[in-house]
Order: C-alpha cells, then structure tokens, then sequence
C-alpha cells in the first residue's frame, strides 16, 4: 500500500510543475451519447454571443442547434456518437463551418471556434479547428473501443468484447468450470466477472441467473463502445465492477450493405503441445448488414445477421494408462482431440426516427441461438462427459427516447422486454455418476447440470438533466427499474457424483492409498446423491433512484457530486438488501493539454439468481441430499458398489432415516458493493497523443459466496459426534462474506482517433486479492470455519500486464496503388504473475472435504504460471471494383509467435506430474476472409 500510494504521489508531482489556468464545462450528459460545447469568440478572443450553431451528423443529416449565450457559450447535448459538420453563424456576419468534428460515446467534444473575418462579401468561411484530444468535462476511468479497433484489430472469434482485454485494468475470467452459471467473461479491477453492467443502446444486457451475458450481437451490429473502470455517473446501477458501454450501428441517408465470411482450419495451425498434433478444426462464419434511410433525413433502419458454426476438439490430457484404468471400471472416456461444436445465429434490426431536432426515438429488436459444446469447459484432466453443452435462444424488443425541452433541460425514457431460454445439458451421453480423481481426472455427468431454465426481463428507465442559471450547475435524477420472473430447474447431484483422494493408513489399507490407488480399490472419499422435486419458479427485482449535481466553481474546475439509493428484492428466502452509494469526483483542467481527475464512489451490485434458487430448493425437504464420506457414516464404496449405475435407483434404497443428508442454507444476505476511488493524470502531446496515469483503488464487500458451515470438528469421534449439527452431512451456507481488495497503478498512451495510424499502450502493476473463488459449493476454503485464512493473490488479476495496439490504413486515402487502400492491425497481450493454487491431494485436515486442503503452510494462489505472450496480427486489402462496390480480402493470424501460453498446470502436490501442464492456451492459428460492401 505505501509503495503504491508514493507512486501516485510522485506521478502528480511530475504533472503538477506544468500548471496554468484555462476553461472547463460540464459532463456528457447521456451515456450513450456524446456532448459539444466550446465557445464561439472573434480572432482578438472578444465572446460572439447570439452566435447559432447548427451540428449536422455527416450520415444522417440530423442537426441539433444551439445559440450562443452573452459569454460566447454554447452546448449541443445528447448527440449520437459520429462524425459532425458544425455550422456558425454569428450575427451581423457571414457564417463558419468546422468539417469534420468527432462525437464519441459518453464524451464530450469542446470545440471552441474562432471566427475570422470573411475573405470577400457572403462568402462561407471553413474554419480548421482540431477539438483536443482531453475531455476536461470526464471524470471517470475509461477507455474507449472505436469503430476503426472493432474493425481492423485481430479477432478470430468476432467477438466485440474480446477488444476489452487490451485496456487498463480488465482480465479475462479464470474462474472454476462454473456448469450452467456462465460469468460475463471479464473481471474489472480485480472483481468477480459475475457484478459487472453491460449496456447495449442504454439497455441492460446482463444474464441476472448467474451474472453473464444474455444476449449475443454480431460484431458487424456495433459500432463503438467504452470500457468504464470506475463510473462515477450516479445513474450507474446493479454493478460492484465495471461498465462495459456498447452502441449499435444505425442507418444513414446512403443506403449500404454488406456480405462478409471468414474461414479458417487445422491445416492452418499449430499442432498442441499436449497431443503433439493440430487441433481439428473447421470455423465458418458468415453475415451480411444493411442499412439505409426510410425517410432522409428523418427515419433510419440498419439490419445485422451472423452465423457461426464451428467444428473443432478439445485436447484431453489424461494419460493412456489411466484411461485403460477408467474404462476397465466402466466408463467411457476419451483422450487426446475429443471433437465438439459450436453452433451460432444472432440478428438485430434498429430503427432510428428524429421528429424534428429536440424529440428522437430508437426502437431496437435482437434475436439469437446458439448450441455451444464447451460452455461448461472440459479438456486437459476433463473429459468430455464431464463438460456440458449450452443451447440458449433470447428474443428482446427496446424502445427509448430523447427529448430536449428548451435549451436548458433534457429527457431520457428508455423500456426493454427479454426473453431468454437457457439450458446446459451434460455431454455424458448416458447422464451417468461424476467422478473426480484429483490431479488425474474428471469425467461423467458434472453435478450442476442439466440446468434449464426461462426468464422475462422488464426494464424502465428515465432520467431528466436541467441547468438552472448561468450553467455553473447542471443537475440530474432518475430512476431504473428492474424485474425478471421465470422458471427453472436446478437438479443438483441427481446423477450421483464421487471424489476420490489419497487416503491415510488403516486398518484395511496399512501403508495407505495414492489416489489412483483408491480409484483401483474402488474406495471414494465421498459420495453425493439427490432426490425430489428441483423445479422452481418466481421473481426477483431491483429498483435504484439516483440524483446528482455538477458544479463549477471556476473555468477550471468540474465537481461532480451524486447519490443512488437501490433496493434489491432477491428471491426467497433472502430479504430485500437496500443500500445507498455516495459518489464524488472532480476535474481539474489548468490548460488545455493537461488535467488531473479522481474521485471515489461506492456501487451495489445485484446477485444472481441460480444460487439462490438452488437455496430455495435444495433445503431438505423439497430436494433431499444424501452424502457419504469415508469418514463417519456409511461408506461411499456402497453405492459405488451398485451396478451398472453406480448409484441408488431410488431414495428408499438409499437409506434416506440412516445417512445425514447435505442441505443449503441461507445465510447473511447483503448485495455486493464496491468502494473504489482513483487519482488519475492525462497529458495531451502535440494535438496528437494522451499520455495517461491512473492510480486505482477498490475494495469489495459482501460477495455472495457458499461454505460448508457443518464440517467434520471431531474426527476421531463416534460417527454421530463428529460435526456440529449431527443431523446433517453439510449445511453449505450461501451467505455475502466475500471479499477483495485492489490497487493498481497504470501507465499508457494513446493516439488520436480517425488518422492513418492509431495506436494504444498500456502498462499495468496491480496487486490483487481476494478471500473467495465463486458461489459453486465445490470450491470450498481449506477452513471454512476460517475465512480469514482463505485471504490471498486473486486469481483474476495478473501482477503484471502489457498491451499494446496499432493500425495504419491507407484505405481512401491518396497514394501509389500499391500503397493505397491497405489495413493492418496489430495486438499484444503479455501477462505475469497469474496465480494458481497448491493442493495436498488427500484430507490432510481431516474435515470431510479433501478437494480443498493445501500442503502445510502453503496459502491459497501462492504458485504462479509462466508468463503468456500474444501477438496478434490482422491485414487487410481492399479493391475498388467500380462505383460504391468494394472487396476487402483479409487475413487473420494469433499467437503469431506460437507462445506456449500455460493455462493450468498440474496442481495436487503428491502426485508425480505435479507442475506440468495440463492445458495450453491456442497456438498460432490464421484465418481468412473476405467481405462485399456496396
């Protein structure tokens, strides 16, 4: 901590020695909008009030006007993101353009415009005015993803998110394999994935069942989107991590369409480290968009349609022998490339109307499916049968619109209706018993699954903007509600599931067992079945008020101060969690290429849903859980003992009076929050580059976790006296106890936007923990009756991470054909420092739960995986056939180095193979593709 906190003092020491005074105005007043204001002055700096302003998007011909006020001030607000052509026309003299002007996402562009005295009689004066590249008016922390990165950088699944790992603070989940409860992926400032906000066109678009993503868009449909780390907007609700900010494509007055596919195959690839052989592979995706208007001027329509269908395998690295000795106790498994699929169609229509310059309405449909087969992921010690597959269809209809009432007041009003249909089948083909051997293998039907389910999304949102005065206060409110109702099925361990584990000497076995041994033997360590009725249906809600004012004391100086209040009503048995989150922030822009920026606010997220409908129902009496374990109890190596199955063919043969059953319980409920706070730095460098310091901070409170509160205290006593409560085998208790903590200092640099070439860097030291995993009952703590003592690195957060992105582009640009008209982009990605987690590979503690014991004196995350380097490469040729007709021809390579990027490696201590790795990411893969636009 106080290595961290002089790093950033010595960062603001180094900017402050270039201070000087100079103007400022308010925030961007949407999220999904951008803002323009500046001043209109003559050439001696003398203010032109009365001045009219006319901004006119380049595409659509839409305009929005402003009049100068006595100080020369102008705003254009709620502008859609895009590039401007801005009319000036100051009284008693003829009128100036600027041509052409940026709007981008959750900005606001100044443009301050100096008039100079006409060449000749009512002539139009083009007036060059390049708006700087610092946005004085923004106080959060956030990176912007523009149009020319979603479409020249490299991709080889189209995944418009995936461009979020190239930003400051934001890692790829590495959580456990998390069955039907997929997470959103991504894992902002050292947070669970599961609390982050994503927003689709101000609408929400996150999976309330376990903290996902619900429905998916083509890249082709989006056309910019910010990367928020710390969003001090008070209208930022249901989040403990951060905002990811998407706007989709719209129509314009030139009618367009494109066709585009990309193709790539094994015979293109690297073979895998594990296998020694190329990954199968054949990965078609294909689409067209459309586009155009309905109305010139005035209603636009835009159309996006993708299909992906994959067909490839995952590399299994269970090894020969221990396959011969699975299979001779009758299972089937495979190893090597086992095959899977990936089927995928997403579609979006958006439809754009402006009644006149103060009242605009968007309407947005979206439908997708898909059939994944490594949603719940398998490979390395996985097997296939212990993996599971996702089939989802989500349909949803968005309505929203703007109103500008008067010069000094503005609305927003926004619905969104969803419905999704998600289930996760087991790959097991026979839906038989899971089987754990720790450090050997996994296989057979994953205890959380199937899991089908359907939801209902209502959102409503509004929010209403104001200036009283002079415009040195500018204040906000609103409020968002949020409801989803369904039904689902939550049949955990009705298919049986066993561990096994190296077990100590005995009076059967005297010199003990290796868990391969025990596996042999046929002597689980435990033994896990269920029985009754798992369906379940209700609703859950959250409703968040907001209010929050921006003051200027002075030309330099921006105050941003809010509060939210939200109410979260979770599904029973939990009570409502209200909470209020105070936010505050500044911006300080002494000249005009430098600013300093911070603040500090507290964000509530809201809990997923799928915890606590298994809570609801696995109490006991509606679900009955059965457990044995080799410690107390009937012996697991009964059930196991019952052939084919391997289990009890009904809950009166299992013994329901005799064994001690496991139950869930809910325990203290609170929804999660975030305190997080920032002193950040930006310096603009020859109009042509931001430089960029940010010292982050956050701490995480009341993350909805499971532990088992009932664990063996007693161990060398009678069977009926070694837990506290005798009644039952388990209580796992889901409860919000979790928490993080965060600080992170990163350094970078970015180009501007719209030039031939682009480009990003950025550095990142962050130290992360954390004393959680995730909600799953099966990741437990060594001690669950010692939280404390699960505090350690985060698995989320590597130490160290370096990215760097460019793109050059000749494309419409004049030069010899040989140079004209290319496109090349370029990613790296390097991290250190990943964590990872020693086990000891038997019940060294003695409390029932083997899985989770590490060696002695070994704390949680305490290993580190070799560094990982990506390069990704991507270039582009487009030729002009004629006309408005265009071929682009592309060609996509990863892991351009062929880096042997370890994912896991062999992790039980008391195992041989200890160390070695188990999974590799990707080697280098090329993809080809080529697309028609006219």
């Amino acid at each position: 901590m106080a290595r961290f906190r002089k790093a950033v003092l010595s960062a603001f020491l180094v900017m402050l020695a270039v201070l000087t005074p100079a103007p400022l105005a308010a925030q961007s007043t949407g999220t999904t909008t951008g803002d323009l204001k500046g001043r209109v002055t003559d050439e001696k700096g003398i203010a032109l009030p009365r001045a009219r302003l006319t901004a006119i998007h380049r595409d659509t011909r839409a305009s929005r006007s402003a009049v100068s006020d006595s100080s020369g001030a102008y705003e254009l607000p709620l502008l859609p993101p895009g590039l401007y052509r801005v009319r000036v026309e100051p009284p008693d003299s003829v009128p100036a353009v600027v041509d052409p002007v940026r709007v981008t996402i959750g900005t606001t562009t100044t443009l301050d415009v100096v008039v100079r005295p006409p060449i000749m009689a009512e002539a139009e004066v083009v007036v060059g005015a390049e708006p700087p590249l610092i946005d004085p008016q923004k106080t959060d922390v956030a990176t912007a993803v523009d149009t020319d990165k979603i479409r020249y950088l490299p991709s080889l699944q189209r995944n418009y998110l995936s461009f979020s790992l190239l930003t400051p603070r934001v890692s790829e989940d590495r959580g456990p394999q998390s069955g039907a409860a997929a997470s959103s992926g991504l894992s902002i400032n050292g947070s669970s994935p599961r609390y982050n906000y994503l927003a689709v066109d101000g609408f929400d678009n996150n999976d309330v069942g376990s903290g996902g993503v619900r429905a998916q868009f083509s890249q082709e449909a989006v056309q910019e989107y910010e990367v928020i780390t710390n969003p001090y907007a008070a209208e930022y609700g249901r989040l403990a991590g951060g905002v990811v900010n998407i706007v989709t494509r719209a129509g314009t007055n030139d009618f367009k369409a494109g066709i585009f596919g990309f193709y790539r195959s094994d015979a293109l690839s690297r073979p895998d480290p594990l296998t020694g052989e190329s990954v199968p592979l054949e990965d078609l995706r294909f689409g067209a968009s459309v586009g155009g208007p309905l109305a010139r001027d005035r209603t636009f329509f835009f159309a996006a349609y993708e299909r992906v269908q994959t067909d490839t395998a995952n590399p299994v690295a269970i090894s020969d022998a221990d396959v011969a000795l699975i299979r001779s106790r009758g299972f089937e498994i495979e190893n090597g490339n086992v095959p899977y699929r990936v089927r995928g169609d997403s579609l979006v229509v958006k439809l754009d109307h402006a009644f006149d310059q103060s009242n605009a309405v968007v309407a947005r449909g979206n439908w997708s499916e898909g059939l994944d087969e490594n949603q719940l992921r398998w490979g390395g010690l996985i097997a296939r049968s212990g993996g599971g597959a996702r089939e989802t269809r989500d349909v949803a209809g968005a309505l929203g619109y703007t109103a500008i009432l008067g010069s000094r007041a503005y609305n927003e009003l926004r619905a969104l209706y969803s419905y999704n249909d998600y289930t996760v089948n087991p790959l097991d083909p026979g839906r038989g018993v899971g089987v754990t051997i720790p450090g050997v293998a996994t296989f057979g039907t994953q205890r959380l699954i199937p899991q089908p389910r359907t939801s209902n999304v209502l959102q409503l949102f509004d929010s209403f903007s104001y200036q009283p005065g002079s415009g040195a206060l500018e204040l906000k409110a609103g409020a968002d509600y949020y409801r989803v109702s369904g039904r689902a099925e939550v049949p955990v361990g009705f298919a049986g599931y066993y561990r096994f584990s190296a077990l100590p000497p005995s009076a059967a076995f005297p010199q003990g067992l290796t868990v391969r041994e025990a596996f042999a033997a046929g002597v689980p360590a435990l033994f896990v079945q269920a029985f009754g009725d798992p369906s379940w249906s209700g609703s859950a809600s959250h409703f968040g008020a907001f209010a929050q004012a921006e003051i200027r004391p002075a030309r330099q100086l921006l105050l941003r101060l809010g509060a939210r209040y939200d109410v979260e009503t979770p599904v029973e048995p939990y009570s409502s969690s209200s909470n209020w989150s105070p936010r505050a922030s500044f911006s300080w822009a002494p000249t005009d290429t430098f600013r300093v920026t911070g603040g500090y606010g507290r964000f509530t997220g809201m809990t997923a849903l799928g915890p606590q409908w298994a809570v609801g129902n696995l109490d006991g009496v509606k679900v009955r859980t059965l457990v044995w374990t080799i410690q107390g109890g009937p012996s697991p190596a009964v059930p196991w003992n019952l052939l084919p199955d391997r289990r009890f063919p009904d809950e009166a043969s299992a013994g329901a009076s005799v064994v001690p059953p496991l139950i869930l319980r809910a325990g203290e409920f609170q929804s999660a929050s975030t305190d997080m706070a920032n002193l950040s730095f930006e310096l603009e460098i020859e109009r042509a580059l931001v430089a960029r310091v940010d010292g982050v901070w956050a701490r995480g409170r009341h993350v909805f976790t499971a532990r088992d509160v009932n664990p063996i205290t007693n161990p060398d006593g009678p069977p009926g006296q070694q837990r506290p409560d005798p009644r039952y085998s388990s209580i796992q208790l889901f409860e919000s106890v979790g928490n993080s903590w965060y600080e992170a200092l990163s350094v970078g640099a970015m180009s501007r936007p719209g030039g031939p070439f682009a480009f990003s860097a950025f550095y990142t030291y962050a130290d992360a923990e954390d004393d959680y995993l995730d909600y799953l009952p099966e990741f437990q703590p060594q001690d669950p009756l010692d939280l404390a003592a699960e505090r350690g690195p985060s698995s989320q957060s590597p130490k160290h991470k370096v990215t760097l992105t460019g793109i050059w582009s000749s494309v419409g640009r004049t030069a010899a054909w040989w140079v004209r008209d290319w496109a090349v982009g370029l990613s790296f990605d390097l991290k250190a420092g990943l964590p990872y987690t020693v086990y000891a590979g038997y019940d060294r503690n003695r409390n029932g739960d083997p899985a989770s014991d590490r060696p002695p004196g070994v704390g949680r995350n305490s290993e580190t995986l070799p560094t990982q380097l990506t390069l990704d490469l991507r270039v582009a040729r487009t030729v002009r056939l004629g006309g408005t007709l265009t071929a682009e021809l592309v060609v996509v390579c990863t892991n351009l180095t062929d880096h042997r990027n370890v994912r896991e490696v062999q992790s039980v201590q008391n195992l041989p193979s200890f160390g070695q790795p188990t999974l590799y990411g990707p080697g280098r893969l090329f993809q080809v593709g080529a697309r028609l636009d006219f």
